[in-house]
């Protein structure tokens, strides 16, 4: 791939153009940009699961698209996030949090009062003031 960008501006946009029109990851978008070819994302953490329910709860993606996005099948997504849920753990509730997601928000997604969430929180030792424990 020949080399036609001539500055940071330029990859910037040009990644982010991806990452819209294509639904690639940001980093999936440099390296495209870079190598000419897209290296897929591996999965690895609790954190990728926290961002693929960012994508379904908060930017109403479907499972087939955030499958697209972490080249895995809609069923796989499902059941990461399924298994992710029944875990109920929380330190998993805490890095929701931290990612931007409300009380109400993490309620929602394991079918438990905002109050509820907050409680647990408060009992393992969560400052709400720093977002640390």
């Amino acid at each position: 791939m020949p080399k036609i960008i001539r500055s940071y501006k330029e990859v910037g946009y040009c990644a982010l153009a991806l990452a819209i029109i294509k639904g690639y990851t940001p980093e999936s978008a440099l390296e495209y940009i870079e190598d000419g070819k897209i290296k897929f994302y591996r999965f690895n953490s609790s954190d990728d699961v926290i961002n693929m329910i960012r994508l379904r709860v908060k930017e109403g993606l479907s499972y087939a698209k955030i499958g697209e996005i972490y080249d895995l099948k809609p069923d796989n997504v499902y059941s990461k996030i399924r298994r992710f849920k029944e875990k109920r753990g929380t330190e998993d509730m805490q890095k929701m949090r931290k990612a931007g997601f409300r009380f109400y928000e993490i309620g929602e997604f394991y079918g438990m009062s905002p109050q509820g969430i907050q409680q647990r929180l408060k009992r393992k030792g969560w400052n709400k003031a720093r977002g640390e424990k």
